[in-house]
């Protein structure tokens, strides 16, 4: 609901979505915290928005920043915290005006290697104990078979659904799946289509370039 749709239908429980909502709540891949604001003013903010007195959103804001690991921060400001912990700030904000869907865009893209593997563990942990419907856009294999139970993989130009896949991992999770003769099996086919699309996507770029 942010950018208009190009054609088709977008619809969130059978309802047409036609602007921004309060069923769909954003985890942006940039942090986009209101920098003046303390971890805990930050997660209540929505629901300040909705006119939710300060003793109840300040009750839920705690109970969300002790759910995503950051009991002892609720008064620091953006500036005083690591790059995952921001996002873990993005995340509690997203999850405290309890969306019916979480979009997620590439929200652990901008971290460090360690702090996205210890982010996705978290999610798996949050999600087990949240029970939300999360959209996630990302461009790690790894990250997709880690962390959903279904794959769309998109082409490049246009962008057009390639293929649709279950991943046959039961919940709860780990990372220990990640060594498994299947997961390999499936990295090495989504990254066979990936390879495709983007000869693809290179060999048509060349001829409209010549």
């Amino acid at each position: 609901g942010l950018v208009d749709r190009d054609g088709g239908s977008i619809q969130v429980e059978g309802k047409e979505v036609s602007g921004p909502g309060p069923d769909r709540a954003v985890v942006f891949q940039h942090f986009s915290l209101l920098p003046w604001m303390s971890v805990l003013d930050n997660i209540g903010f929505g629901l300040r928005l909705r006119g939710v007195p300060k003793a109840m959103w300040s009750k839920q804001a705690l109970q969300l920043a002790q759910l995503v690991g950051l009991q002892g921060f609720e008064n620091f400001f953006p500036r005083q915290l690591s790059g995952g912990m921001q996002q873990r700030v993005g995340l509690a904000r997203a999850l405290a005006v309890e969306p019916a869907i979480l979009i997620m865009d590439e929200p652990f893209a901008a971290l460090d290697e360690q702090t996205r593997l210890l982010m996705q563990e978290e999610l798996l942990r949050i999600t087990q104990e949240a029970h939300k419907t999360i959209v996630f856009v990302t461009h790690s294999m790894e990250e997709a078979l880690l962390l959903s139970d279904r794959i769309l993989l998109l082409t490049g130009h246009p962008g057009m659904v390639q293929e649709y896949l279950e991943v046959p991992f039961d919940r709860p999770r780990d990372r220990s799946i990640t060594t498994s003769l299947e997961f390999q099996r499936l990295r090495e086919h989504l990254w066979e289509q990936l390879r495709q699309t983007q000869t693809r996507d290179a060999v048509h770029s060349s001829d409209v370039v010549a």
